[in-house]
């Protein structure tokens, strides 16, 4: 293997990894999301108590609220 192949077979790895790290976040955030509106709906807490319980941020439990609202 060349000097070439190998840095174009790191670069591959490198974006698989990228990749991979990337769509873990993204399964975080459904789960936060999807948490966060279980706490809305199924419990009718407030955005500060579903902040809290959730461990996210108000702004968020606010935009999950919205969401819900633009729903219905």
């Amino acid at each position: 293997m060349g000097t070439e192949e190998f840095l174009l077979q790191q670069r591959e790895i490198e974006g698989i990894e990228r990749g991979i790290k990337t769509g873990i976040k993204e399964t975080e955030a459904r789960k936060n999301h999807d948490f966060v509106e279980n706490l809305i709906v199924k419990l009718a807490l407030s955005d500060e108590q579903a902040a809290d319980v959730a461990e996210v941020s108000l702004s968020f439990v606010k935009k999950v609220r919205k969401e819900i609202a633009s729903r219905k």
